[in-house]
């Protein structure tokens, strides 16, 4: 992906969240570490899920989307990021002000 269109998606994910009174960013050292008991705290929440974008993340993404669904929760929308990109990147273009 180039840097136009990666800056895009930064764009999306900004104008996504803006007016909401709360915003959290929740870091995770791998999907795994993610705790089902956490679930419940995000009800009625506009959860965004952003996970690095190849095997891992996406077997993440499946893996917490079906845990909210499985408690009655809305799966978490989520930015797509393209394909081998990873989280790191996505914040440090959010750091420069995009």
């Amino acid at each position: 992906m180039n840097d136009a269109t990666f800056r895009d998606h930064v764009r999306r994910l900004k104008e996504a969240v803006r007016g909401q009174d709360v915003v959290a960013r929740i870091g995770l050292p791998g999907w795994g570490s993610f705790n089902s008991a956490w679930i419940m705290d995000f009800r009625g929440k506009d959860v965004i899920l952003v996970l690095d974008a190849y095997e891992a993340g996406w077997k993440g993404a499946r893996d917490i989307a079906g845990r909210f669904i499985r408690v009655g929760l809305p799966a978490p929308r989520q930015l797509i990021l393209d394909k081998g990109k990873d989280l790191n990147e996505f914040y440090q273009i959010s750091r420069r002000g995009i």
